[in-house]
């Protein structure tokens, strides 16, 4: 059976390819039209799968959405919040869905089935198949998804059982991100910069920013006089470039204090009130974690899903504050990620041949876009020959070779094989540095990434080192999804990764995904006798390079110094 699943007419649109219950690939929109977090039909994701799978539209059993406004219904009917849900979520969303299924799109009127799969299953079902638990936990959190922001369920031998959730108006993405707003940062996806800059904080404000959130046994409530869509439609556009209008009330503003314009200084007063966000919200989380928990009798394990599962920070703390033992977070947890999920579900309902093991390994492997042939990549560099100086290189000879500019103070960016799925870059499309350096952070930052000088870069781990550098590893760090503390006699020798509170947001290296990057990693150690280098991901101000020629031109247009595209290593004239 063929199976393609999307993720559509919301952010980070998507779409992969499931062929005879093996997934062959996954995309990302924005990959492809090099718009920040894509929000449209990805017609051009599919046309990528369906290259890539060597198909038609007409070859395709069943194409499906991440998406079921119409799940839960009859529940819902029931909320006294289902007037604001109506006229604010379901209507917008079914008019969504009608694009979906393609009334009027020519599109996709070649495939011949369309499903909706409900978008909280979607995400907790990608996790659960590519986490290899049998028995586990499992809690989805978002923004909103049909109506839904918090999930929580058990998995046991693939089957799984609601526990509680959470639905319209309360949700704990939508407060994250109306703080995220008030602190200055509007572009959707910006919780990120809230984060990253809750490092340079103390949480002495958590008491106040308390006061708009509530516990509630098997979840929480916001207070209500603080958040915009209670009251209002809030202003969303899934159609291009995402936007969401301001989700926080004047009455916030009142409480905390007027919201910062994002071209003013950041203040110590933003610094510690990002801590006191994240304090809060990492409350919250192991709130629920410890709901679900006592319902999950004899299971010690737990999957994340869901946009707020990018919380890195909060992630690497779940264990040590719930009790339980093992975590997985997969490389696409957000939005993106629920394409995969759609497929997965479609595929256990219609599929007659489906094979029911519980997990599907070819899940778990991040590298899942396109690997474009030395052809292409040579016929690249040959046509942008006037800007360039290359060389081919054995692969042994070009990992001694950037081994040798990294430690001569280069950065470089590492382009190899399949594109990564999901936000974070793997070590396939990678900028890529020597984490001794001290001065590396402020000089990718201010020249290379064009960024904010408080964002951290992460360092990408030889797995038999990482408890030899970290405080307590708990595991969740495959794909940068959790931070944990760098040990203290340990801080100095990796400067330019250790955030402004000792922490960093690590990546332990798969051996058995990405052997060449593990190599070159494992080069640079037996040189400096250090077991890391800085990560991050290959891009400036637009989505992380996909093709050749996005490499290429970045590149041109970048300071880097070095490129390794494929086994070509390039220099600028």
């Amino acid at each position: 059976m063929i199976i393609i699943g999307v993720n559509a007419y919301h952010g980070d649109s998507s779409a992969c390819l499931f062929i005879d219950n093996k997934l062959i690939c996954a995309v990302e929109e924005e990959r492809l039209t090099r718009i920040k977090h894509h929000a449209c039909f990805p017609e051009k994701a599919i046309n990528e799968c369906l290259l890539l799978g060597n198909i038609k539209p007409g070859d395709v059993d069943i194409l499906a959405i991440n998406s079921d406004p119409t799940a839960g219904l009859i529940s819902r009917l029931k909320n006294k919040n289902f007037y604001f849900e109506f006229y604010k979520l379901i209507i917008p969303a079914i008019k969504r869905v009608i694009k979906k299924r393609g009334y009027g799109n020519s599109y996709i009127k070649q495939f011949r089935k369309v499903v909706n799969i409900e978008h909280h299953s979607s995400h907790a079902e990608y996790a659960y198949q590519a986490s290899k638990f049998k028995n586990c936990i499992s809690l989805t959190i978002d923004g909103f998804g049909d109506g839904v922001s918090t999930r929580a369920s058990i998995y046991r031998s693939g089957k799984s059982e609601n526990l509680f959730q959470v639905t319209y108006p309360h949700s704990l993405g939508i407060f994250y991100q109306a703080l995220t707003q008030w602190l200055g940062f509007h572009s959707y996806g910006d919780e990120y910069k809230l984060m990253g800059l809750a490092a340079y904080g103390k949480p002495i404000y958590s008491e106040l920013i308390g006061k708009i959130i509530n516990k509630k046994k098997d979840g929480f409530s916001l207070s209500k006089a603080y958040f915009s869509h209670f009251h209002k439609k809030i202003d969303y556009t899934w159609n291009g470039k995402p936007h969401v209008g301001q989700l926080f009330t004047h009455e916030l503003e009142e409480l905390l204090g007027k919201k910062r314009k994002p071209e003013e200084e950041l203040t110590s007063f933003h610094k510690d009130m990002a801590a006191s966000i994240q304090k809060v919200y990492e409350d919250y989380l192991f709130h629920l974690v410890k709901s679900a928990n006592k319902y999950a009798k004899g299971i010690y394990s737990i999957i994340l899903s869901g946009g707020c599962a990018m919380n890195s920070l909060a992630n690497g703390k779940v264990l040590k504050h719930t009790g339980l033992k093992n975590i997985y977070i997969p490389s696409s947890p957000g939005d993106g990620g629920g394409s995969i999920g759609a497929a997965l579900i479609a595929n256990k309902k219609f599929n007659p041949n489906y094979a029911d093991n519980y997990f599907n390994i070819s899940v778990a492997n991040p590298y899942l876009g396109r690997s474009f042939s030395d052809d292409i990549i040579s016929n690249t560099i040959e046509s942008n020959k006037d800007y360039l100086l290359y060389k081919l290189l054995d692969e042994e000879s070009l990992i001694d070779n950037v081994t040798d500019l990294l430690i001569a103070g280069m950065v470089g960016a590492w382009y190899q094989s399949g594109s990564e799925w999901g936000p974070r870059a793997l070590g396939n499309r990678s900028i890529i540095a020597d984490p001794r350096n001290s001065e590396i952070k402020q000089r990718i930052n201010a020249k290379t990434k064009l960024r904010e000088e408080f964002r951290p870069f992460a360092p990408s781990f030889l797995p038999e080192f990482v408890d030899d550098w970290f405080e307590e590893y708990l595991g969740g760090a495959e794909f940068m999804g959790s931070v944990y503390l760098v040990k203290k006699s340990k801080r100095n020798k990796i400067p330019a990764v250790v955030h402004a509170d000792g922490t960093a947001r690590l990546q332990v290296i798969d051996i058995q995904t990405n052997k060449k990057y593990y190599s070159l990693v494992e080069s640079f150690y037996k040189k400096t006798k250090v077991p890391a280098i800085v990560n991050t991901s290959f891009n400036v101000d637009e989505p992380i390079v996909y093709s050749p020629e996005d490499a290429v031109s970045t590149f041109i247009s970048s300071d880097l110094d070095f490129l390794a595209l494929g086994n070509y290593l390039i220099t600028k004239k």
